[in-house]
Order: structure tokens, then sequence, then C-alpha cells
């Protein structure tokens, strides 16, 4: 059996899409640099979706730091990735490499490799803490370029291709 049948079999189709659902479905965004800026498109893909997932915690924890901040109060025990403000008021995240593994589909002496890749890129910053968890502070970039060729390199392929 060929691996196109057995996907079909492990998956069947979908229901389409309509307006009321796409509103309400929680999603991760991708942002374009992470594809189209020349300096980044290089990136390995699970560096960019470790990436776009700390950026998504850190966006949405944001809205729900006070939440957050009275379950720990009350002792509760916050499971999962979350996020904190710090004496600065700058948001970061703490999320264990077991977890981020599961996200990753990869081993957790795997996710350091991607959280390397991304403070190369300077789009992560962790900062060590003695006993406990990093803090893991996801950074915006500051120099993207001005122009992405990612056009024009798409029309030489497609030139070269039908030549």
């Amino acid at each position: 059996m060929t691996k196109k049948k057995e996907l079909e079999q492990k998956a069947p189709m979908g229901k389409r899409i309509n307006g009321r659902v796409a509103s309400k479905e929680r999603y991760i965004q991708l942002n374009e640099f992470l594809l189209f800026d020349p300096i980044y498109r290089v990136m390995k893909d699970k560096a960019k979706i470790l990436y776009s997932y700390l950026k998504k915690k850190t966006m949405d924890n944001e809205k729900k730091m006070e939440d957050l901040l009275q379950q720990q109060e009350n002792g509760e025990e916050v499971i999962g990735t979350r996020s904190y403000m710090d004496e600065q008021g700058e948001i970061f995240c703490i999320a264990d490499n077991s977890e981020l593994s599961i996200i990753l589909q990869c081993h957790p002496n795997r996710v350091k490799d991607q959280k390397d890749e991304l403070k190369m890129y300077g789009l992560l910053d962790e900062v060590p803490q003695f006993r406990k968890a990093s803090h893991l502070y996801i950074c915006e970039p500051e120099n993207l370029s001005e122009r992405w060729m990612y056009i024009e390199e798409m029309k030489s392929f497609v030139m070269k291709r039908w030549k």
C-alpha cells in the first residue's frame, strides 16, 4: 500500500471551514519575516515554530496576566507554558523543554538546538535562573530587509523551470 493510501485511511476528510468556525478557532501566527526576510528564511522550520509558539504564549498571556498572578497567589499549580511580567514590564515565558519537545515533536535535548538558533538570530533572550526554569524573552527583529527578494526569486525559478 502506498504512503498516500495509508494517510488517506488514517485521516478522514475534515469539514470545510465556515465563517463562524474561523472566527472562534485558536491559531498560532507565523510572521511573514520568518518566511521572506533573507536573514530569517534560512532558519530551521522547528525554530520558526518555536518562535511562533512562544510569541503566541507571550501575547495571549499578556492579556491573562492578572488571572495567572491570582492563581499563583492562591497556590494553584499552573500547568504548561505561561508568561509573566518582570520588574521592567517586559513579558517572559517559562516553558519546560519536555513540554516544548511534545510541541516540536523532537527529543527534549533537541529543543535546546532550536532555542540556540533563535538566540543566534536575536529572536530569543534566555535568562537562566538559579535553581529555576529560565526566563524566555521573545524578541522582535529590528533589522528587517527593506525589500524582500522572494518575488524575484520565484519569477527566476519559474523562468528556469519553463525554459
